[in-house]
């Protein structure tokens, strides 16, 4: 049987100097964690997540992070891209059929996401195996303070608001 990989996206930016979008530094913690795992044969595939985070007409997260991942020796047959999710949420949603398919399947994000990832999951009743990607790259990461505080009060969300929804209304409220 073969166990599967979501990766949760991450964030991009432009890049002030050449005007193109680049993933931006957790993304690419969470990628090169995922391109570990899957050279080292623990994963068969990887499925990427993140959708248009910006609005139209700016690309989608999994637009910048497939390029990424071929580079990086994963074969392009063995990534299930789904890139209509816009925030953390929509990720889990879109995931759940795959999880429910198959019984081996992980889940990867940077530790400190990690923490609200593993709530949301459980709060649906799946079960799967989390990942830090800090961990599997055998280094450390500093999240910023904003970073921290910003997961911290999701986390305490969670409490009132089990599967998120009501808090993903209002992010979506927000960014129109």
């Amino acid at each position: 049987m073969e166990k599967i990989l979501i990766i949760h996206s991450g964030s991009y930016r432009v890049n002030k100097e050449s005007g193109k979008f680049e993933l931006g530094e957790l993304a690419k913690l969470r990628l090169l964690a995922a391109a570990k795992l899957y050279k080292k044969q623990v994963v068969n595939k990887i499925v990427l997540t993140g959708g248009n985070v910006f609005g139209k007409g700016y690309p989608t997260v999994t637009s910048l992070s497939t390029p990424f991942l071929i580079r990086r020796g994963v074969l392009k047959k063995d990534l299930i891209v789904d890139g209509r999710a816009k925030d953390t949420v929509g990720e889990i949603e879109l995931s759940l059929p795959k999880i429910l398919k198959t019984g081996r399947v992980a889940v990867l994000s940077d530790a400190e996401h990690l923490k609200r990832v593993k709530i949301l999951y459980k709060n649906r009743g799946v079960k799967a195996e989390f990942l830090a990607a800090e961990n599997i790259l055998e280094r450390s990461s500093s999240p910023g303070f904003l970073l921290k505080v910003r997961e911290a009060f999701l986390r305490r969300w969670l409490i009132f608001d089990r599967k998120g929804y009501f808090l993903n209304k209002l992010a979506l409220f927000l960014r129109n």
